[in-house]
C-alpha cells in the first residue's frame, strides 16, 4: 500500500494569490501546508461523528453514513480538499444503502468517517458494488494527518474492493473517487468486511454463480439431446436462448471481460449480451408459440426486431458505445412488450403453453423493472445491487424452469400428434372392416326389427283374430245343430266381436303396407273436419249404446297439410280406443286447438285411465303391452296406437298421452297447419296447370324407381321432361338445352345435387327454378344447408299435390 505524508502533499504548487503576497522557501511552504492540513483534520474530527468499527464486526453497511459531492467541470479536486471547510460544506448526506448519481459522465467524491475502537490493528476490506470507469480510494488518518492511497483487490465480479489497515484507536476519513462512463448509472453499495467475511462472501458468490451457470448448462445439454432425438427446432432455439441468457448475465457479473477488453473497462460487452439475449429469445418464442400460425402480424414484428438486433450486434463492434446504448435503451426496450403481447395473442392456439410462457416472461420483466427502479434510486432504498443481482438469477432460473414446462407441454402435443397419426393410419387400414361391420349391424338391426314385426303380426293374428273367429264358429255351429235363435245378449256380443275384428283387419292391412313401404303418402291441404266429422258419425251409434256423450269443439275453417286418409285412421283408432275404456254415462271430448304453425287434436275421455308404466310402453313395437279388457269386456291388441304413432310421425307431427289411473286419458297429436289461401279457385288452378304443362323440365335422380314414379306424375300433369341418372349427365343436358324447372336429387354420383345447383346458377342468368328432390328428413336438410341453395324441396316419392303446392308461388308470380 502506497503511503503518503504531508511532505508529499507539499510538492503541489501553491495557488497564485499566495505567491503574489508572500515569498516562502520550499521548506517553509511544506511546513505551512502540513500544519494547515493537520489543523483541518483536527477540526473535522470534532465536527463529524465517526462510524465505530469493532473487532467482532464482520460486515458493516457504511453507504448511509457517507456524504457525496459532484466534482464541478474544470475544477478537479484532490482527496485532501474534502476536509476543507468550503468543500465539506457542500457535501450531501447519502440517505440510501445504494447511492445513485445518474448517468451523466462525471466524477463523484464520497467521504465516510471511521474509528477503530480496538486497542490493536484491524485489517478490513471496503467493497464498492459499482460498475465505474475509474475507482480510486484514499484513507486519511485524522490523528497523524497521513494519507494512504488504497490498492484495488481482485474479485469475482464487477465490484471494486480496497484493503484497509485501521491502527489501534485510530480515526480516519475514507475518501472514494468514482467516475462513470456515461452509459451506466453511477450507483454504489459500500460495505466494510473483515477478511474472513469477505472471503466467505466471495466463496458464496462463486458457489451461487457456479450452481446457476452449471444448472443452465445442464439444461442446455439436455435440450440438445432432445433436439437430436426429436428433430424439433424449438429445442435447439431453447438452447440458444439459454446460452444468450448466460452471455447476458455473465456480462452483468463481469465474467469474461478480460478476454474482450483486458486493458480497459467497457460496458459494451454488457450491452452486446443484452442484444444477443433478445435476439435468441425472439427466435425461441416465435417457435414455441408458433406465431406464424397463431398471430401472423406479431410474427412479422418479431422477425423485424430479430433482424434489427442481429444487425445491431454486428455494428456494435464499430460504432460508438453511446450509439449502441441509445439504440438498446430506446428501441430494444420495446421488444419485451412485443413478446408479452405475443403470449396473449397465442392463448387461443396453444392455451397451456401460452399461459406458462406469460407467467415466465412476466416474472422476468417484473424483476428487470425492479432492478431498474433500484438502480435509478426511484424505489426500494433498502435493496443493494448485489441482492438485486441474486434475485435476477433466481427469477431467470424460475423462468427457464417454466419454459421447460412449456416445452414439456409441447412435447406431449407432438407425442399426441404422432399417436393420432398412427391411429388415423390404423383407422384407414380398418375402414373397410368397419364399413362391413356397420353394414352387418344395420342388416342385423333390420332383421331384428323384421322379426319383431313378424312376431307382433302373428301374435295378433293368433290371439286377437283367430280367437274371436273361432268363438263365432263355435256359436254358429251350435245354432246350426240345435236350431236355436240368438238372444239379445248373444247378438250384442257377436256384433261387438264382428266390429272389433273388422277394425283389427283394417289396422293390420294398413300396418302391413306401412311396414313394407307400400302405403301411399299423399299430403294435401284439406279441412280438418273432413277427417273428424265422419268418425263422429261412425261411432255415434256405439257411443249411444254405452250411454257415452260425444262432444266436438273445433273451428270448422281449420286447414291442415297432411295425408287425409292417415289422419282419418288416427282419429278413428283414438275414438274407438276411448269408447272401449269409457264406462256407461261417461264423456268423450274431441277438441282442436291452434298452436302457432301447428294444430293440436285432443281426444279426452272420462274412462279408467292408465299408470305411468303402461304409458311408457305405448306407441312402441319393441315393448309388450299387457292386454286390458274394456269397460264392457272389449278386447284390444295395441296395434291401433302403434299405427297412430307411425301415421302422425309420417305427417311430421307428434303424439302423446296425459293420463292417471282412474282419472281418464287424453290422447293428443299435432299436424302442420294449412291455409285457406292455398285453396285456389278452379280457374286459377287451371291457369297454373297450363303454365306447368308449358315448362321444360329436367329430372335428375340416380334411382330408376324414383325416376319412374316421378315421371308418371309429370306425365299426368302433361309436362315434357328429360331425365339424367347422375350429376355430370344432368349438367351436360342443361348446357345442351334450355330448361325452366330442374328437379335434382341431393345424393348422386359424379356431382351431387348441391354442386350441380351451384354450377347451373353460374351458367344461367337468370337461373331456372331449382327444386331439391330428396329422401332426407327436414332436420337432415338443415345440416346439409340445402335451403340456402335451392328454391324449394320435395320429399320422395314425388307427389302431384306436393309439386303443385311448391310451384304455386312461382307460377302465380309469372
Amino acid at each position: 500500500m502506497e503511503r503518503m505524508f504531508i511532505s508529499l502533499l507539499a510538492s503541489a504548487p501553491l495557488r497564485t494569490p499566495y505567491r503574489n503576497y508572500f515569498q516562502f522557501s520550499a521548506y517553509q511552504a511544506r511546513l505551512f501546508k502540513g500544519t494547515f492540513f493537520a489543523a483541518l483534520l483536527l477540526l473535522q474530527s470534532h465536527l463529524v461523528s465517526a462510524l465505530p468499527v469493532h473487532a467482532q464486526d464482520q460486515k458493516l453497511e457504511i453507504g448511509q453514513t457517507c456524504s457525496f459531492l459532484a466534482e464541478e467541470t474544470g475544477r478537479a479536486l484532490n482527496p485532501e480538499d474534502l476536509i476543507k471547510p468550503e468543500v465539506a460544506a457542500r457535501l450531501i448526506p447519502n440517505q440510501r444503502r445504494t447511492g445513485n448519481q445518474g448517468r451523466e459522465r462525471r466524477v463523484i467524491w464520497y467521504r465516510c468517517a471511521l474509528e477503530n475502537t480496538e486497542s490493536f490493528l484491524l485489517n478490513r476490506i471496503i467493497l464498492v458494488g459499482i460498475k465505474t470507469f475509474d475507482s480510486q480510494g484514499y484513507l486519511l488518518n485524522i490523528q497523524t494527518s497521513e494519507i494512504q492511497k488504497l490498492s484495488l483487490k481482485d474479485t469475482s465480479s464487477w465490484d471494486r474492493s480496497f484493503g484497509l489497515e485501521l491502527e489501534a484507536k485510530g480515526q480516519y476519513y475514507l475518501v472514494l473517487r468514482e467516475q462513470n462512463n456515461a452509459t451506466d448509472s453511477l450507483g454504489i453499495d459500500l460495505k466494510l468486511f473483515s477478511h474472513s467475511a469477505f472471503d466467505k462472501a466471495e466463496r458464496q458468490h462463486q458457489v451461487f454463480s457456479a450452481l446457476y451457470y452449471g444448472a443452465v448448462l445442464v439444461m442446455v445439454f439436455f435440450n440438445l439431446f432432445l433436439f437430436f432425438s426429436l428433430r424439433t427446432q424449438v429445442y435447439l432455439l431453447y438452447c440458444a436462448y439459454l446460452l444468450g441468457s448466460i452471455f447476458m448475465l455473465a456480462a452483468g457479473d463481469g465474467m469474461g471481460i478480460v478476454y474482450f477488453w483486458p486493458a480497459d473497462y467497457n460496458t459494451q460487452f454488457g450491452y452486446q449480451g443484452a442484444i444477443v439475449f433478445l435476439m435468441f429469445v425472439a427466435l425461441f418464442v416465435r417457435s414455441l408459440l408458433e406465431l406464424k400460425i397463431s398471430s401472423p402480424w406479431i410474427d412479422r414484428v418479431v422477425v423485424v426486431f430479430t433482424y434489427f438486433h442481429a444487425l445491431l450486434f454486428l455494428f456494435s463492434w464499430f460504432i460508438p458505445l453511446s450509439w449502441t446504448v441509445t439504440l438498446v435503451l430506446k428501441v430494444s426496450a420495446l421488444f419485451p412488450i412485443v413478446l408479452l403481447i405475443a403470449g396473449f395473442t397465442s392463448i387461443k392456439h396453444r392455451k397451456n403453453t401460452a399461459i406458462i410462457y406469460l407467467i415466465a416472461w412476466s416474472s422476468y420483466l417484473v424483476v428487470l423493472a425492479f432492478q431498474a427502479l433500484v438502480l435509478e434510486g426511484a424505489a426500494w432504498p433498502d435493496w443493494t445491487l448485489m441482492e438485486v443481482g441474486y434475485l435476477i438469477k433466481v427469477i431467470a432460473f424460475f423462468e427457464m424452469i417454466l419454459f421447460s414446462f412449456a416445452l414439456s407441454d409441447r412435447y406431449r402435443t407432438i407425442k399426441n400428434e404422432a399417436i393420432r397419426s398412427k391411429e388415423e393410419l390404423l383407422a384407414l387400414t380398418q375402414q373397410q372392416a368397419t364399413v362391413l361391420e356397420v353394414q352387418v349391424a344395420e342388416r342385423t338391426k333390420e332383421l331384428a326389427q323384421a322379426n319383431k314385426t313378424k312376431d307382433k303380426f302373428f301374435s295378433i293374428i293368433s290371439h286377437d283374430l283367430r280367437g274371436p273367429l273361432g268363438s263365432l264358429a263355435v256359436i254358429f255351429n251350435e245354432m246350426a245343430d240345435k236350431g236355436s235363435d240368438l238372444d239379445d245378449s248373444l247378438f250384442q256380443a257377436i256384433r261387438n266381436t264382428t266390429k272389433n275384428t273388422h277394425q283389427l283387419l283394417e289396422n293390420l292391412l294398413s300396418w302391413a303396407l306401412s311396414q313394407k313401404g307400400e302405403l301411399a303418402f299423399l299430403p294435401t291441404n284439406f279441412l280438418l273436419t273432413q277427417a273428424l266429422q265422419p268418425n263422429l258419425e261412425l261411432f255415434a251409434g256405439a257411443a249411444r249404446q254405452k250411454g257415452i256423450q260425444l262432444v266436438a269443439e273445433w273451428d270448422k275453417e281449420l286447414y291442415t297439410l297432411a295425408d287425409q286418409e292417415m289422419v282419418t285412421t288416427v282419429v278413428r283408432n283414438l275414438i274407438n280406443n276411448a269408447i272401449k275404456f269409457t264406462p256407461t254415462g261417461g264423456e268423450i271430448r274431441l277438441r282442436v286447438q291452434t298452436q302457432g304453425d301447428w294444430l293440436r287434436i285432443e281426444i279426452k275421455d272420462t274412462g279408467v285411465g292408465m299408470s305411468l308404466e303402461a304409458q311408457a310402453n305405448l306407441f312402441r313395437l319393441d315393448k309388450k303391452v299387457d292386454s286390458r279388457l274394456g269397460t264392457n269386456r272389449e278386447t284390444g291388441s295395441g296395434l291401433g296406437l302403434i299405427l297412430c304413432a307411425e301415421f302422425v310421425k309420417r305427417n311430421g307431427g307428434e303424439i302423446g298421452i296425459i293420463s292417471n289411473s282412474g282419472e281418464g286419458s287424453c290422447f293428443w297429436f299435432t299436424l302442420p297447419k294449412g291455409g285457406i289461401g292455398e285453396a285456389l279457385s278452379i280457374k286459377a288452378e287451371a291457369a297454373i296447370l297450363t303454365k306447368l304443362a308449358q315448362m321444360r323440365v329436367l329430372l335428375a335422380d340416380d334411382n330408376d324407381l324414383h325416376l319412374e314414379t316421378s315421371g308418371r306424375v309429370l306425365k299426368e300433369l302433361g309436362v315434357s321432361y328429360h331425365t339424367a341418372t347422375d350429376g355430370a349427365q344432368a349438367l351436360k343436358q342443361f348446357q345442351a338445352g334450355q330448361f325452366d324447372l330442374v328437379l335434382l336429387d341431393i345424393d348422386m354420383p359424379e356431382l351431387n345435387g348441391v354442386k350441380v345447383n351451384l354450377a347451373i346458377r353460374q351458367l344461367a342468368d337468370p337461373p331456372p327454378l331449382l327444386i331439391a328432390l330428396t329422401s332426407y328428413y327436414k332436420q337432415d336438410l338443415d345440416h346439409l344447408d340445402v335451403y340456402a341453395e335451392f328454391d324449394g324441396y320435395l320429399n320422395k316419392p314425388l307427389v302431384k299435390e306436393q309439386l303443385l303446392k311448391t310451384l304455386r308461388p312461382f307460377l302465380i308470380e309469372t
